[in-house]
């Protein structure tokens, strides 16, 4: 909540919607931008502080855009834990993984970045499925 608190006030929200404004041109691209930078972040740092930072933006987000927000803070939810599945730092079940097994780390990423990517894929394919009028 900290870092959240200092990014406001840093501006970090404010800039961050206006490029993804810039760059986003209808909700589907959106939900897809979304998608796959939650889960790219979330392969590198923790899980937890990427959904942490990227609620508060999402809810602006949808707010500016008068869109639904509960398909997109669903794709924060589960893209931040699909990405996690990626790397041996980002969730305590793949630490315990790392420390005890000795894979290597880019091993690891290599095998199970596949795994998050199709994750992800289906996540995105389930979320138009289920809230269409939200997303076209």
């Amino acid at each position: 909540m900290l870092v959240n608190a200092n990014l406001f006030y840093g501006g970090f929200f404010r800039r961050s919607l206006s490029v993804i404004l810039s760059l986003t041109r209808s909700p589907l691209s959106l939900l897809i931008a979304l998608t796959f930078s939650s889960e790219i972040l979330s392969a590198f740092f923790l899980n937890n502080t990427i959904a942490l930072i990227f609620t508060p933006l999402t809810l602006s987000l949808t707010q500016t855009l008068g869109l639904n927000p509960i398909p997109y803070l669903l794709v924060i939810a589960d893209a931040t834990n699909i990405g996690s599945v990626a790397s041996l730092s980002t969730n305590p079940q793949n630490i315990l993984i790392g420390s005890f097994s000795g894979i290597p780390y880019l091993d690891f990423l290599r095998v199970l970045a596949s795994v998050a990517l199709a994750g992800l894929v289906i996540q995105v394919g389930l979320l138009w499925l289920l809230y269409p009028m939200d997303i076209v």
